[in-house]
Parts: structure tokens; sequence; C-alpha cells
């Protein structure tokens, strides 16, 4: 994989999907920069989940198919950006 992303914290989905829609999701981030939103309450988790974010997130139904998607956005996301002229 050419984007490979890390660091990567993958973690099972503490309400299931219900919020995220994965039961799984992979995080473009070190451990101790995990956001406590999908964490937290029912509230919290809610509002993370409807509040864009400054990176991708992956979700899937393993941890393996979260990975995937974590590495398809940041593929989309390097390609879609504008290359600069040398």
């Amino acid at each position: 994989m050419m984007n490979d992303p890390y660091p990567v914290v993958i973690l099972k989905d503490r309400y299931g999907g219900v919020y995220s829609h994965g039961a799984w999701t992979a995080w473009p981030l070190y451990l101790e920069h995990m956001p406590r939103g999908p964490e937290d309450g029912d509230a919290e988790c809610d509002y993370f989940w409807h509040t864009p974010q400054d990176y991708p997130i992956g979700k899937g139904a393993t941890p393996d198919e979260a990975l995937a998607d974590l590495v398809a956005q940041v593929e989309r996301a390097a390609a879609s950006k504008p290359t600069t002229p040398k």
C-alpha cells in the first residue's frame, strides 16, 4: 500500500457501530492523542460522530476492514491533492 498511515490505533467501537457505523475503527493517531468523544456517554459519542474531523477514521466489521477503509481514505486524499510543479 502506497500511503500506509502511521501511526494507527485500531479499536473495537464501544457502541458496536451504533454511532460510528463500524464495529471497529482505525485512527491515524497515537493512542495518547485519541479523542474522548467516541468512548464517552451516548450524547458525547453521537456528537463526535456527527462532527467533521480533521483526519480520516476507518470503519469496518473487522479490524482488517477498518484499516483497509482508513488506507483507502488516505490514498484518496493523497490522490486528490494538487501537485506542485518543480
